[in-house]
């Protein structure tokens, strides 16, 4: 059954990545800059709104994962370099975000991970401090990643997520990998080996998981059940390679470098063999698949696997043309043609699907600045 309802101001489902995708996908374009704008002014507004309270509370609400703050803070990034720029002082909003970041507002966090915890955070002010330090984000930063490394199990490495899994989470949505890799983001920012060793501890543990005979990191999020195996940005293979990827970036000289190109390499391997997606989008469909394969094969300068991506998209774009339509819900394939809604946002919808579409053409790397 389809569900219906106005979208949220996030990155994941809502308005801020809608802007992202309108603001770049023609920036010469003031229709779409005007659209991109007003899709934007309830955030801003409340933002830059002088009630401090109404912002304190809508802040609360969000969270501080990639649906909230550190989502904001990723859209923000990248539009500051679209057209967007020269009409909204982001950089302005981005501090009052940074600024936001309170003990109390991180003390409140229980779910840690990327999606919807202060892991979501941590890369993006990172990197954001790495190229223009200030005392503010020095403080969120410190603050979020102290939170996030007390929260490491001693035994595991990992960490016990909102989930409430019988066992700790692989993958870079909810899991060590996206926890991970923000402690090893924070640590390289901060000059903190510890925070980088801490990190590294967590992508251990999901090493310590991977199936062979698989070739993938089993997803524990039913504890009910046997382990599945996804194959997503939100889980599996092509979210952990990207996860891989970026620690790579961060830290090529830590000790587990290795490591993590063999998992770059096993995620790879997984992603190129499996059968295509009932969905298109990029969380978990083949548009995300195809993603990967073209960041790594670009990352690596490997041509066969940004190959692998296009025969991907030549799937999906050929189906696409000729029915008039992605395919964003598996609902669509029980009930037949026409019985698609149409989903507008980033990771499940259209934007994401647009974005990836003009990372191909144009060789942008926004869709990578709002999803690792």
């Amino acid at each position: 059954m389809l569900e219906f309802g106005l979208v949220d101001e996030g990155l994941y489902l809502g308005r801020v990545g809608i802007a992202a995708f309108l603001s770049a996908a023609d920036a010469a374009s003031p229709e779409h800059l005007d659209f991109a704008q007003t899709v934007l002014a309830p955030l801003v507004r409340v933002l830059t709104s002088p009630d401090e309270f109404e912002r304190f509370r809508f802040l609360r609400d969000a969270g501080l994962g990639m649906a909230g703050t550190g989502g904001f803070l990723r859209a923000f990034a990248v539009l500051e370099r679209s057209g967007l720029g020269t009409r909204i002082d982001f950089t302005h909003l981005s501090d009052t975000l940074v600024a936001s970041i309170t003990a109390e507002a991180v003390a409140k966090d229980r779910k840690l991970d990327v999606l919807g915890g202060a892991a979501g955070t941590i890369g993006v002010v990172a990197r954001q401090h790495l190229r223009a330090p200030t005392d503010a984000s020095q403080q969120a930063l410190q603050l979020l990643a102290e939170h996030v490394h007390q929260a490491q199990q001693p035994t595991t490495g990992a960490w016990s997520t909102a989930f409430n899994a019988g066992q700790p989470l692989t993958g870079l949505a909810h899991g060590a990998s996206g926890i991970g890799l923000a402690l090893i983001e924070a640590g390289v920012a901060l000059n903190d080996d510890e925070l980088v060793d801490a990190g590294a501890r967590g992508l251990r543990y999901e090493a310590e998981v991977f199936d062979d005979d698989e070739g993938n990191w089993p997803d524990f999020r039913d504890p009910g059940t046997s382990p599945s195996f996804m194959l997503g940005w939100c889980a599996g293979a092509p979210g952990i390679g990207l996860a891989r990827i970026q620690a790579l970036t961060s830290a090529p000289t830590h000790p587990d470098a290795g490591r993590w190109w063999d998992d770059i390499h096993s995620a790879v391997r997984a992603t190129i063999a499996a059968p295509n997606s009932p969905v298109d989008h990029v969380c978990c469909g083949n548009l995300g698949r195809a993603a990967f394969l073209r960041e790594a094969g670009a990352w690596a300068d490997e041509p066969t696997w940004v190959a692998a991506a296009a025969a991907i998209d030549m799937d999906v774009f050929d189906r696409a043309g000729q029915s008039g339509r992605f395919r964003l819900t598996r609902y669509s394939l029980e009930s037949g043609p026409g019985s698609e809604a149409s989903n507008p946002g980033l990771m499940q919808g259209l934007s994401g699907i647009g974005l990836y579409m003009q990372s191909v053409h144009t060789g942008s790397r926004d869709l990578m600045s709002l999803i690792i």
